[in-house]
């Protein structure tokens, strides 16, 4: 890959080979290190349901150069239909295509998992290692690189481990306090963070404590944000558990879309979720 970074070259592990994991790896070998993505399964995980891409996670996979083969493989979702007991629809809120405003409950760029997951191994996979088949089960920090001990009875020195291997990754509870949610954009938000994180790791390949103290930084806003927008009395109301409360669920939805109330606080809204933050630039030569 061309236009890589003249600084210190790095030797990053990180641990998942999802859209996050894969996304780092793009961006890291931009920058001219060598990355490592191991992956606990035993060849790319290009399964699971349809996700979508919002705000700034669409920005994210446009400086990647991506956004093109993204829509040559988008489905065909109009829209979130909400159905009684017998299948009939009582409720639809369409996708917003207008370009203004905000996504609804269906965006504009929705993609199956596995492809957009092939899409980024696509992207990374002749400037990456992948390991399949392997896991990160545990690691010693030292002053300045860290031993990562591989579920195979192997362990390696690096300069640096990222956790990008799910929720409930063993790295993730080693490294986080109890407690610590998530970031409430999946895909988008590990799009996002993918690109801060290794935009900051190529800026200052030579003082990692600096670099991940500027990631923090430049992305809490952004993770505040849309952790902010996630209220979880408003999530209980959308997921009613009694005959009678989904029958209100259905009969409020039902006169909400009769009304074009949701299709017009779509297009109304200043913005989509992550507020006004906007994604920081980077050296031109990262840019795809």
């Amino acid at each position: 890959m061309t236009n890589k970074i003249a600084k210190r070259s790095l030797r990053i592990l990180v641990a998942g080979g999802g859209v996050a994991g894969q996304a780092l790896a793009f961006w890291l070998a931009r920058g001219g290190h060598a990355v490592t993505v191991v992956e606990r399964s035993p060849a790319l995980r290009a399964s699971g349901a349809q996700v979508d891409l919002r705000g700034q996670g669409i920005e994210a996979v446009e400086r990647m150069g991506l956004l093109l083969e993204v829509r040559k493989r988008l489905v065909d979702e109009a829209g979130v239909a909400f159905v009684d007991s017998r299948g009939k629809p009582k409720a639809t809120i369409m996708a917003n295509t207008s370009g203004k405003g905000r996504q609804t409950l269906t965006s504009e760029y929705e993609i199956m998992r596995g492809d957009l997951v092939r899409i980024l191994h696509e992207a990374t996979k002749d400037d990456a290692e992948y390991v399949f088949g392997k896991s990160v089960d545990g690691f010693d920090q030292h002053a300045s690189r860290v031993t990562a001990h591989f579920s195979d009875g192997t362990s390696g020195e690096y300069d640096l481990l990222i956790g990008a291997d799910g929720q409930g990754s063993r790295t993730r509870r080693t490294l986080l306090p109890r407690g610590v949610d998530p970031c409430g954009m999946g895909i988008s938000g590990g799009l996002v963070g993918a690109y801060v994180l290794a935009g900051e790791i190529n800026r200052n390949p030579a003082d990692l404590p600096a670099a991940l103290a500027n990631y923090e930084q430049v992305l809490r806003p952004f993770v505040d944000e849309i952790q902010g927008e996630v209220n979880p009395r408003i999530l209980r109301m959308g997921m009613p558990l009694s005959k009678h409360s989904i029958s209100a669920f259905q009969s409020v939805t039902a006169l909400a879309c009769f009304l074009h109330i949701p299709d017009l606080v779509a297009r109304m809204s200043t913005q989509d979720r992550g507020g006004d933050w906007q994604l920081p630039a980077f050296s031109d030569a990262l840019a795809a």
